[in-house]
């Protein structure tokens, strides 16, 4: 007869997110964020009704596109990796 036996789950290690940069730009909460494959651009969505393009390496904004969206942000990017949203 093969014996069994339980073993309590090892403790989950508390993980804390620290910020590598902050890019700063929108007027209110980001909604969605995506990155394209290659990391040298981020697109980002706010309840500002602006997406903005990022150069993550340089820490700055590429582009804004203001007014793009008033009921939600479902933005098609073709090639781009989502974060959230």
């Amino acid at each position: 007869m093969a014996s069994t036996s339980i073993r309590p789950a090892p403790a989950a290690k508390e993980t804390i997110l620290t910020p590598v940069f902050t890019l700063k730009g929108h007027d209110s909460y980001i909604r969605s964020i995506s990155y394209l494959p290659d990391g040298k651009q981020i697109i980002s969505g706010s309840d500002d009704k602006a997406a903005r393009r990022w150069d993550p390496q340089a820490g700055k904004e590429i582009e804004k596109a203001q007014k793009v969206c008033q009921y939600g942000w479902k933005l098609p990017l073709r090639g781009a990796q989502s974060l959230g949203g």
